[in-house]
Order: C-alpha cells, then sequence, then structure tokens
C-alpha cells in the first residue's frame, strides 16, 4: 500500500549548532573539483538543498561530519550576492594542501597503510607490527588521494621519535579545532513583566461554511431532504479548472519568432537588448550558477516569457559548457531579473525578420498543463503538439492514442530540469523501491541498499521493499514508455473538471464493485439518519477538496475492493480495537513495525495529525464512509494534488517546483504505471470522455526511451570465511586478521610444515571458488591465489603469501 514519503527528519550532527547554524570549527581554504556540486542544509542526501557550487569555485571549510561512513564538509562561499553556508560531500572540494593542515584521529584506532587503497599494505614498527593510531593523536594532513568513491588523507606523525607518512580513510581524520569560541557574555536577569496573552494561530486553510447537499433522485433507499452536518462545515470548491502561473499569450503562428544561427556573445559588459525566439515559452532560472531552481514571481508562481519578448542582456555566464544570459524583463507590471539560455535569445537593437526555415524545438515550455477549451477537434493535432513542445520522441504514441481517442488532450509538462539530474537525485536509498523478489537488475547496489557482507538487499518497508535500482528508476521516469491506452493514465490530471465528470462516470468507474449505484446510512451529529450511494459522496468530495471524483472513485477501487462482492477491513467499520472507524483511501496505512497496513490506517481515522484545525478539514475522526471519502478527498487534494502534484506521476515522482524530489507520496517506483493500468480499466467504459493528461519532458533527455533493465547476475565475489590448517587440522595465524575486504595474507611457517590446507567459503551461494584445498609448500615464499568467481562472472583474487623457513 503506497504511503506518503516523509521529508527527512534533521539529525543534529556535532557541527551543529542548537540554534541550526554551523559552529565554526577551522578554516580551511578548497575549491569545487566537481562540475556541479549540491550544498545542502545538512550532511547528507535527504537533506534540502540551499545552493549550488561549480568546478573551481573556492570555498572555506568550516566544520566536518559523518553520515552513513561518508565525510561531509560543512563549507561556506559566496554567490555573488550573499554568504551561504552548508554541507557538502569532501569527495568533490580539495583543500588547500600549500601548509600542512592540522589534524586528529577521529576514531578509537586507526590502522595507517603505506599508501591508499583498503588494498595498500600497512604501515609497520620496528617490531613488525602494524602502525596504529590512537584517537585524538595528531597528525598533519599533507595531501589526499581518492580511490574508488573514498578520500584517503596522506598525512605525517611522530612515531618510535620517527616522523613518518601513511594514509588513512578521511573517515577517519578529523581536522583539528583551529577556531575558538567567543566567550558568552553572561545572560542578564530580565525585569519580571506581564506574560503577554498569545495570540491564536491563524489556519492557512479556508474554513469551510457551507454543508455538502447531495442531489435527491427516486430511490427505494430513504434519501435525505437535507445534507448531513459533518465537521467542519465546507464550502463549494472552487472553480476546477486546472490553473498555471501567468501564461504570457500565445503568439500567432505566423508571428512567431525564429532566428536561424543565433549567435552567442560573450564577455557582455554593458547592457543589451535581446529578443526570444526559437521556442513558444521560455524559462526563467533564479541563479544558475547557485541551482536549476525556476524563478516564481511575487505570487511564487513560475514565471515564463513568451517567443519575440523583448529582453535587456546585462551579463552572460558559462555552466557545464552552456551558455546562459542574465536578463532583466518586464512581467506583469514588474521588473524581474534572471538567467535564460543564450541560444534561445536573439541579441540586437530591433527585432528580426523571421526565418521561416526554422523549427521551433520542445525543450522549453511552460511546466503548468491547462487544458485547451472549447472544442479541441477544431484545432489540427499537430500543431497542438507544436504548441506543447513535445519533443519528437513523443509524437508517435501521442499521434497513435489520438487515432484511438480523438476527445483526449495532450498537455506537455516542461520540468525544466535535466533528466540526468533527476535520476541522480530520485537514485538514493530508500527513496525508490522495489520487492526484494525481482532479479537482480531491479534492485539497486549502492552503499546503503545492499549489504556485500552478506549478500542481501537492505529491507526498508514492511519485510520485502529494498531500494530500486537505477535502471529501474530510468525505465518508471520515462513517460515514454507509457504512452499506451493501459499506462497513460498515470498521466490524467486530477483535478476536478465540473463539465464532464458527473454521477453516471463515477458509477462507471464503481460498476462490478460493492460500492456501485449502493447507499450507506449513518447518524449525523445531530442524531438523524442520512442514506447516500457512494456515487453521490464521490461528486460532493470532488466539490469540498476541487479532486477529480474520477480519480478518487478509482483510487478507492485500487485500496479496498477485495471482489466484487466485497471491501476491505479497512471500510468494514467492524475493525478489531477500530469499530466504528473507516479508511477508504488506506491513508496512513503503511505495513510498519508495530502494526498491520489497516491498524496503522484506522489509527490515522481516529486521531489523524496533531494540529486540530487540519483534522478539521480532514473531518477527522473518520466515523462513517461519508466523513472519510469527503475528509479523505481532502488530505489528497491539500496535500498533494492542489499544490501542484496533480497526477498520479507526480505524486511519486515530484518533479514540481515545490519540494522537489521530496514529498513523495508512495515509495514503490512501479507504483505510478500499476496505478494507471489500473485507473485505464476503471475508465474501460468512458473512453469518449474529453480526459486530460499532464505529460513530463524533461531536459536533455535520451533520444530514445530509457529500456526495461536487462538481465543482470549477483556480482558478489566476496570470500566470507579464510583459513590455513597444517596437517594436524590445526589454523594456522594469518595476518592480517581475515577480513571480506582485504585481499593479501601473510603466514611464516617452520620448514617442517610441508602441506597446508586452506579453507574458504563464499558470501554468497552463486559465486564459485576457484582455488583452496590441499597445498604443497616450497621452500621460501609460497604464493597461494584463491580466486572468487561471482554468478556474473567477476573475479576478486585472495592471496596468502606463506614463507617455509
Amino acid at each position: 500500500t503506497p504511503k506518503p514519503t516523509p521529508k527527512p527528519t534533521v539529525t543534529p550532527t556535532p557541527g551543529t549548532a542548537d540554534s541550526g547554524e554551523i559552529v565554526k570549527k577551522v578554516t580551511v581554504k578548497g575549491k569545487v573539483k566537481a562540475n556541479s556540486l549540491n550544498v545542502r542544509s545538512g550532511p547528507g542526501t535527504t537533506y534540502p538543498k540551499v545552493g549550488g557550487l561549480v568546478t573551481g569555485q573556492s570555498v572555506t571549510v568550516i566544520n566536518e561530519a559523518l553520515s552513513d561512513s561518508e565525510k561531509w564538509y560543512a563549507v561556506t562561499f559566496s554567490d555573488g550576492k550573499q554568504t551561504i553556508s552548508g554541507y557538502v560531500l569532501s569527495l568533490y572540494i580539495e583543500p588547500d594542501y600549500t601548509k600542512a593542515i592540522k589534524g586528529e584521529v577521529g576514531v578509537s584506532k586507526a590502522k595507517i597503510r603505506s599508501s591508499a587503497g583498503s588494498k595498500a599494505s600497512y604501515l609497520k614498527n620496528k617490531a613488525g607490527n602494524i602502525i596504529s593510531l590512537k584517537k585524538g593523536k595528531s597528525v598533519s594532513i599533507v595531501g589526499e588521494k581518492i580511490v574508488g568513491k573514498e578520500k584517503w588523507y596522506k598525512f605525517t606523525f611522530t612515531s618510535e621519535d620517527k616522523k613518518k607518512t601513511g594514509y588513512a580513510p578521511a573517515s577517519q581524520i578529523l581536522f583539528r579545532k583551529t577556531v575558538k569560541e567567543p566567550t558568552k557574555a553572561p545572560t542578564p536577569t530580565p525585569n519580571p513583566t506581564n506574560k503577554p496573552t498569545k495570540a491564536p494561530t491563524p489556519t492557512e486553510a479556508p474554513t469551510p461554511t457551507k454543508k455538502p447537499e447531495a442531489s435527491v433522485t427516486p430511490t427505494p433507499a430513504p434519501k435525505p431532504t437535507k445534507a448531513p452536518t459533518p465537521t467542519p462545515e465546507h464550502t463549494k470548491a472552487p472553480t476546477p479548472t486546472p490553473t498555471k502561473a501567468p501564461t504570457p499569450t500565445e503568439a500567432p503562428a505566423d508571428d512567431i519568432l525564429t532566428v536561424a544561427n543565433v549567435e552567442i556573445h560573450r564577455n557582455i559588459t554593458s547592457p543589451l537588448n535581446g529578443y526570444v525566439c526559437n521556442t513558444i515559452y521560455l524559462n526563467v532560472m533564479d541563479n544558475i550558477l547557485a541551482s536549476q531552481n525556476m524563478l516564481l514571481d511575487n505570487k511564487n508562481e513560475i514565471v515564463v516569457i513568451n517567443n519575440g519578448q523583448k529582453v535587456t542582456v546585462t551579463g552572460d555566464v558559462s555552466v557545464d559548457n552552456v551558455v546562459w544570459y542574465k536578463i532583466t524583463f518586464s512581467y506583469n507590471y514588474q521588473i524581474l531579473s534572471g538567467f535564460v539560455r543564450a541560444e534561445y535569445i536573439y541579441i540586437g537593437e530591433e527585432r528580426p525578420v523571421s526565418d521561416d526555415s526554422v523549427t521551433i524545438p520542445g525543450g522549453t515550455v511552460t511546466p503548468t498543463p491547462t487544458p485547451i477549451t472549447g472544442d479541441p477537434a477544431n484545432l489540427d493535432f499537430e500543431v497542438q503538439l507544436a504548441l506543447e513542445n513535445f519533443p519528437e520522441s513523443y509524437k508517435a504514441s501521442l499521434r497513435q492514442l489520438h487515432a484511438q481517442y480523438p476527445n483526449w488532450i495532450f498537455k506537455a509538462y516542461h520540468t525544466g530540469l535535466y533528466w540526468d539530474t533527476v535520476i541522480a537525485e530520485e537514485n538514493v536509498p530508500a527513496r525508490n523501491l522495489i520487492p526484494n523478489n525481482k532479479s537482480v537488475e531491479w534492485k539497486s547496489l549502492m552503499e546503503g541498499a545492499y549489504n556485500w557482507k552478506n549478500d542481501t538487499f537492505i529491507v526498508f518497508d514492511g519485510s520485502t521493499w529494498v531500494t530500486a535500482s537505477k535502471e529501474a528508476i530510468e525505465y518508471y521516469m520515462d513517460p515514454r514508455n507509457f504512452l499506451t491506452t493501459e499506462c497513460i493514465f498515470q498521466f490524467e490530471l486530477l483535478k476536478y473538471q465540473e463539465n464532464y465528470q458527473n454521477i453516471t462516470g463515477i458509477e462507471s468507474i464503481l460498476k462490478g464493485t460493492a460500492m456501485s449505484n449502493a447507499y450507506y446510512s449513518f447518524l449525523d451529529e445531530s442524531g438523524m439518519q442520512r442514506s447516500y450511494s457512494y456515487g453521490e459522496t464521490f461528486l460532493e468530495a470532488a466539490k469540498y477538496s476541487g479532486v477529480s471524483p474520477y480519480h478518487l472513485a478509482s483510487r478507492v477501487k485500487q485500496e479496498v475492493v477485495t471482489g466484487p462482492y466485497t471491501l476491505s477491513g479497512s471500510v468494514s467499520g467492524t475493525y478489531p480495537g477500530y469499530e466504528g472507524y473507516y479508511n477508504f483511501y488506506n491513508i496512513g496505512a503503511n505495513d510498519s513495525a508495530g502494526g498491520g497496513a489497516i491498524k496503522n490506517g484506522l489509527k490515522f481515522a481516529k486521531n489523524g495529525t496533531t494540529n486540530a484545525a487540519t483534522n478539521a478539514l480532514y473531518m477527522i475522526p473518520w466515523t462513517n464512509p461519508y466523513r472519510a471519502i469527503v475528509g479523505g478527498s481532502y488530505f489528497l487534494g491539500n496535500g498533494y494534488i492542489n499544490r501542484g502534484q496533480d497526477t498520479i506521476y507526480l505524486q511519486k515522482f515530484n518533479v514540481t517546483p515545490k519540494s522537489t524530489y521530496y514529498h513523495q507520496y508512495m515509495t514503490n517506483v512501479e507504483a505510478p504505471w500499476a496505478e494507471g493500468r489500473k485507473v485505464s480499466a476503471a475508465y474501460l467504459n468512458m473512453t469518449d470522455t474529453p480526459i486530460v493528461f499532464s505529460i513530463p519532458v524533461y531536459l536533455n533527455m535520451p533520444s530514445q526511451p530509457a529500456p526495461r533493465p536487462t538481465t543482470k547476475f549477483n556480482p558478489n565475489n566476496r570470500l566470507k570465511s579464510l583459513k590455513v590448517l597444517d596437517m594436524n587440522a590445526t589454523e594456522l595465524t594469518i595476518t592480517p586478521t581475515f577480513s571480506q575486504t582485504e585481499y593479501n595474507y601473510f603466514l611464516i611457517v617452520p620448514e617442517d610444515v610441508t602441506t597446508i590446507e586452506i579453507k574458504a567459503a563464499t558470501v554468497s551461494k552463486k559465486a564459485t571458488l576457484g582455488g583452496g584445498g590441499f597445498v604443497q609448500l616450497a621452500d621460501g615464499n609460497n604464493e597461494i591465489v584463491i580466486p572468487v568467481i561471482a554468478e556474473n562472472g567477476d573475479v576478486a583474487e585472495y592471496t596468502i603469501n606463506i614463507v617455509r623457513e
């Protein structure tokens, strides 16, 4: 059962003050090594972004923290306007080692190696023992080396009264504190004053004032003459036509400005006139040097400028070899500034004459969809595709759908986000889950998602849900894979469309279930008996929440219908311990420790949130089907649909400007595909309806849709154990002590030991040993290699050097 993805809880770290500010511990200069680097509010990818850095940019490291064994630097830097503080992965920052940096051992005991990497030999003292430094031991950091995805510090230290040089993982070495904390002034004793009375906190949502009224139709069941009195009283939802950010008027087709071979200007030092060309709409970025966040106006809506609009170009920058102009322009009686792609701006004193040979590409249309008003048949379908700026790779599938369902309307939701960036942000442990019974190619092997030590995928939800692979995420996130009759409903616009959504349509969806043309009764707050059909209830829910009643009915159908005449325990009203409670949308019904999904969902139905005003809007407690369906619809609308996540796809993959990559309703990476297919089945008798689909488009998408993950095999080629026995079956001690990731071992045996037995076992049952058993020893050194062949063919070699004296 899908569940909301909570925004990560900020965990205090050693480098964070109680106030939330980063405590300044050191001042180490450094430079960025990555092409672009996210700066986050805390040490970890689950924290929100607060800025961005580009290669070569200077920063000052002021503190450090560990997250999942990865070192993060707390840094400060200037974006040209202000000083920003935040955390970055240390892997992508190179400190200035011109002068040695004071450091100290940060773990209880650090074994020192002769060079960087876990396969390097250890440093040894005169007695032949491995040198290890205790916590707090001073070192001087003089350099670093990246091995795989791990940073290793090179440092000097004193041992046996001699200066030595060695290496250790950066996670084991800390910068020594060099910044003194300011002395706190004594806190003055306040004079006693009368404690002011706190004003009541206003609630953001408007208080509903009107009770929903059901239309009265002849029926054998008793019908209400007056609507029930649910708590809270609620008003009719606003006009349900989806709204968008202020959208500039489209230029007539014969007035669209197109320019061949737009000249890109560099090193702009004085203002220049420019005109938007070669696109219908153009997104504006707030500060491309810091992030890819789109510019918002004073109403917190996305700013979009249209073809032919005059702008003033005041500067230029290059990010990842793409030139961006800084511009100022007039927008809704405001003067705004931001960054746009240079290739879409013609610079010149006057607007040029259009070049008809230029074809307008896709990729920069406003991201908020609005259904076409009037009869869509009056517009040629190809013109619609052109106006929407769908990439060519979308069009063949959309043409096929249009031929089958000419009343369907396809809108492009241009996210303004780069495809690779989106995949990288979604490809983190626990953000996208998949059942563990899937084969290897569907599951992630990244750190934090797979345990190499015991060949298991880490479970994050219930008992079977593990992290999906990057290939699986790409496949399910690429909209082009699902532009078919069965799958396109994950892109259905979920806002209430009053002009065509009605009880007849709702009943078509409920057909074949226990809710079809069925009535239920309950006592309202005044003790009067009320009776409603489920169809009427879903329509009232749509009016209350602004959410499509078809979506509400189909979601309930997916969540609680267990057969043609049965519903799940979530809506029986008789579940043990929660008698009299209902949860039709299974909100909060996650299968977690401490209770099953039904129990957790009914707990929400009983208690709701900790906010009384919010509970009133949700009509908590859900003590009858009416309150559960109508109140629960407000949860769906308020929490997701009415904040822009208005398709099943966007509820799972939040690529909207608000809380991007977070606030995701479900973790199952397959959920949009699976739910879209269920909705398609629910719409079986309604294919002539003018349904609106909002289909995401990303920047720099691959020319072909992402393929299904191809078959892979288990990659684990580690040993679980490694022992050397003499002919008396006595275990001989190897150096160092066996570790799965240590591949070189040493052993000295007396001259009379001529044969040894090597016993080894693999971590994975699917791996194969290529060595071991009894081995005859020659005089001197005997190098014995034990290959471990993983199921996928990857080979790891464990080597034992046995010296026979």
